[in-house]
C-alpha cells in the first residue's frame, strides 16, 4: 500500500475469492452444510498466505526486541478495535436475548444489506487514500486539502446510495431476497440512518 502497488493487492484478493469459491461450491453441493463455507475459507487462507509471501518477499522472525515501541503505537488501535467489537456484537446479543435465535439471522442480514455502500465502496477507497496521505504527511496544508477532497468524494458516492437503499428497500428486498425477507427492511433502514448520522 505504501508503494501504491494495488495490482498486487488485487491479485491476492482475487485469488482468495476464486479459491474459496472453487472449493466451497462443490463442497456445498456434496455436504449440503454450512461447513462448506468454513472449509472453503480455510483452504483459501492456506493458499493466499504463502502466495502473499511470494508476491512481497518478507521473512519475519519472532522477537520481542521492539515490543515497547509496538505496544506504545498499537495500544490505541487495540482500544479502538475493542470498542468496534463491542459495538458490533452488543446489539446481536441483545436481539438474541430478547427476540430469539431466528431474529439474530434477520438482524445480521439486515445489517449487511445496510452496510453494502460502506463495505463495498468506502472500505476499498480507504487503502489508496491512506497511501496517498502517507506520501504528503509532512505537508499539513496539502494533507488537509486531500483529506477533505477524499471525504467529499465518499459522501458524494455514499449518500445517494444509502438513500437509494432506504427508499427502495421493500422493492429491492422483495426482488433479490424474496417476500419472506421483508421483515428485515426496518432493520436495514435503522442501520442506514445510524451510519448516515
Amino acid at each position: 500500500q505504501r508503494e501504491l502497488r494495488f495490482d498486487l493487492l488485487l491479485r491476492l484478493a482475487v485469488l482468495g475469492k476464486l479459491v474459496a469459491m472453487a472449493v466451497s461450491i462443490p463442497l456445498a453441493l456434496w455436504l449440503q452444510s454450512y461447513w462448506a463455507l468454513v472449509l472453503g475459507n480455510l483452504v483459501a487462507a492456506l493458499v493466499t498466505v504463502p502466495y502473499s509471501y511470494w508476491l512481497a518477499p518478507h521473512r519475519p522472525r519472532f522477537t520481542l526486541a521492539a515490543w515497547r515501541d509496538l505496544f506504545h503505537f498499537s495500544k490505541w488501535v487495540l482500544a479502538s478495535n475493542l470498542c468496534v467489537l463491542a459495538d458490533q456484537t452488543a446489539m446481536t446479543y441483545v436481539v438474541g436475548r430478547v427476540q430469539g435465535v431466528s431474529a439474530i439471522g434477520l438482524y445480521q442480514v439486515g445489517q449487511q444489506v445496510a452496510m453494502l455502500p460502506i463495505t463495498e465502496l468506502a472500505a476499498p477507497m480507504q487503502a489508496p487514500f491512506y497511501s496517498g496521505f502517507s506520501k504528503i504527511y509532512h505537508d499539513l496544508k496539502e494533507l488537509r486539502r486531500q483529506f477533505l477532497a477524499a471525504l467529499e468524494l465518499q459522501w458524494i458516492v455514499l449518500l445517494p446510495m444509502t438513500a437509494g437503499i432506504a427508499l427502495t428497500a421493500y422493492e429491492v428486498t422483495g426482488i433479490f431476497l424474496g417476500t419472506r425477507w421483508l421483515e428485515l427492511v426496518p432493520v436495514s433502514y435503522t442501520h442506514l440512518r445510524a451510519h448516515e448520522t
